[in-house]
């Protein structure tokens, strides 16, 4: 029983592979995600669904841990990691928020993938529904097909969510670990 609740485990540990920006592009963003992932901040934490403006647009990752729901932001706060200083966007739109792409919301510490192209929305030229725009500073390049799973599980959750108002540890994707590649 136990190696076939290990081998059920196993089965649901997927991953993707981010690429970070240029440095030259967005060097507060792309440092602080570094030292976030390398001080563990994101291990054990969700990945959830993010409605807003009225449509369903990215994964979010929520500074939250995934077995207890308790906050983690005072982790973050504790090991200056919390935000960024200021929210840096490259003005001239090399790093688009396209479908695969990760950015800040806001000054963080949480960040999202967006699961369709967003340039519009989350690059600052819809001023009505976002004045300024969020940070773009990596893409996925590995395990499209997970973020498109995350996505549409998060959407289920997301609905479930709606009708019971609270949050189930089971629906939501987990962040075992976060791991900075060579």
């Amino acid at each position: 029983q136990q190696q076939q609740q290990q081998q059920q485990q196993q089965q649901y540990e997927e991953y993707f592979v981010m690429e970070m920006a240029s440095l030259d592009l967005m060097p507060h963003s792309i440092q602080l995600f570094l030292d976030q992932v390398s001080l563990q901040l994101w291990d054990r934490t969700v990945f959830w669904h993010q409605e807003g403006h009225g449509v369903d647009h990215v994964v979010s990752a929520a500074a939250v841990m995934y077995t207890t729901g308790e906050p983690r932001q005072h982790h973050f706060d504790a090991l200056g990691a919390a935000k960024l200083s200021f929210v840096e966007y490259d003005h001239h739109n090399n790093l688009p928020h396209e479908q695969y792409t990760v950015g800040y919301a806001n000054k963080g510490p949480e960040f999202y993938i967006n699961t369709r192209n967003n340039t519009l929305l989350h690059g600052g030229f819809l001023p009505h529904l976002q004045p300024k725009p969020d940070p773009c500073f990596a893409k996925i390049i590995e395990g499209f097909d997970v973020i498109d799973r995350m996505y549409e599980r998060s959407i289920r959750q997301s609905k479930q969510t709606a009708q019971r108002r609270v949050w189930d540890d089971n629906e939501l994707t987990h962040i075992l670990k976060a791991e900075i590649l060579p």
